[in-house]
Order: C-alpha cells, then structure tokens, then sequence
C-alpha cells in the first residue's frame, strides 16, 4: 500500500513494526510504539484524501455549456407557455433568453350564466377584450446550492427582463332580439353595457381576429428555481417567482372596472430541460 502525503511516497513495513509492537510490550515506551502507529494510520488517511483530490482536479467534470427547458406557467391571473436558451458563462453562472406567453385577466372577471335562456352559454359580463402577453428578454441564472448527489436537488435563482407585447382581441356576446331570437353578434358596449337578461352567452372565439390591438411594453421577472436529474442532460425544473409587466398606457380589458398599466403576478413554472455539448 502505498501512502501518499505532500508529494512524498511512503511504503510502510507493517512486519517490522508488528516486531516493534513485540518487543515494546515489554518495556515502558509502548505507549510512545501506539502513538507512532496512530500517527502513521492518520497519515495513510491523509494521503488517501490527497491522492483523491488530485484525481478530481486530474479529471474534472465536462463542462456542458448549452442548455434549453421549456413549460407551463401558472400564474396568479392566467396561464401559458415559456422557453429558454440557456449558455454557460461560468460553471455557476449561466446567460439566457427568455420566452413566456401567457394569458392576462382581470381580477374582478366572473363567470355567469343567463338562467332565463335556455342553451345559454357562460361568458364574463363587462369583458371587453381578451388580453395576451408575449415576453422576450434576456437574463442571467446563478447556482445557489449545488447537488450532492446525481439525483439531488440543485437551487438556483434568476432575474430577467426585456420587451413585452400586449394583443387585444376583442369578445363577442351573443345578445338576444326580437328580430333574431337566436342571437345578434355584439361586441359589449363600454358607454351604454347590454343588460344581461338579453345576453345568450359568449361567441365563438373566432370573432374579432380581425381586430387585433398591440400595446408595447416592457416586463421585469425575477425566480427561485429547484432543478433534479436523474441523468447527465436530462433534467426537470420547478420554479416560483414573480414578474411585473408595465405599458405606457391602460390595457382595456373590463368596462365597468378600472383597467392597468402595471401587472404584478406570481407564477409557478414546471419544466423539462435538456442540455448537449457545444457544436
């Protein structure tokens, strides 16, 4: 066995000392004898750790440097979808692109329905519009706490930012008269709202793509991340955090409600991620 401490090789000769051991039984130096020993186990130990170490820093892990993940989002007024591209700037720290869509509603929205009509449908009295966010920033990621283990739990926290654009489409009701009982396609009117014993339900999703509206902004969206692999490049994310999106101006989504300019909401992302090697 070879003992390694500081660069300089050891090759102890465990039959001399078990004859040192022999004959210092009899005399009063055994316990120096016990002493020499221990120290010579610990130096073994010592070694061990050294010759380890060196091993680690003569084969460190292969820096993968790409990495991409994607999901659902849920988050406190709506629900999408996001991607990332990741690059690794240093072993901690990673640069990426960020994108989210997602659906914005307003807090007072409420589902009814008319009970005097029958087949009548659900819809939100007073929405004017549907409204959609779509995100695209840049941002930076960096390690928190590193896994022990191949299947541990890895944290690590984000921030990003960049350009967001909300689309507007506009809801049609189906509004009950006596020229078409069945139902005349309205748009709800912001000045003088129909009264909801004549409204039939929702129309089809449909109407109003024609009318899109774009209302640039920005947003600013920061995370908490736990990331767990059960393989090398194969890897499943939960997220938490919050973003808030800004416009210059009021996004029309309710009539009888105060609309906003600035959206703070609280998310939950899951994820799955993949990472491969550089090209």
């Amino acid at each position: 066995m070879k003992i390694v401490l500081e660069n300089t090789i050891f090759l102890p000769n465990f039959a001399v000392l078990k004859q040192a051991l022999v004959i210092n039984k009899k005399n009063s130096n055994f316990v120096a004898m016990k002493n020499v020993l221990l120290l010579v186990l610990l130096a073994a130990l010592f070694g061990s750790d050294i010759v380890a170490q060196q091993l680690y820093q003569e084969n460190p892990p292969v820096l993968i440097k790409k990495e991409g993940e994607g999901g659902i989002i849920l988050h406190s007024d709506g629900i999408g979808v996001n991607y990332r591209r990741m690059k690794n700037v240093t072993a901690n720290t990673k640069r990426f692109w960020d994108f989210d869509a997602v659906t914005m509603n307003h807090p007072k929205e409420m589902s009814t329905i008319n009970p005097a009509i029958p087949d009548a449908k659900s819809y939100i009295y007073g929405k004017l519009n549907n409204a959609f966010f779509l995100r695209m920033g840049v941002g930076r990621e960096k390690i928190m706490y590193e896994k022990e283990e191949r299947n541990g739990i890895q944290v690590r926290y984000n921030f990003s930012g960049g350009l967001n654009m909300c689309v507007t489409k506009p809801i049609y009701i189906e509004v009950y008269t006596q020229e078409n009982p069945g139902g005349d396609l309205q748009k709800f009117d912001a000045v003088n709202p129909q009264s909801p014993d004549v409204i039939i339900g929702k129309a089809s999703f449909t109407y109003g793509m024609d009318e899109l509206a774009f209302h640039p902004g920005l947003y600013y969206k920061m995370g908490v991340s736990f990331q767990q692999s059960n393989e090398n490049l194969n890897f499943y994310v939960l997220e938490t955090g919050f973003v808030l999106d800004a416009f210059p101006n009021k996004i029309p989504i309710m009539v009888q409600a105060d609309n906003n300019k600035f959206f703070l909401s609280f998310y939950i992302n899951i994820m799955l991620g993949k990472r491969w090697h550089n090209d």
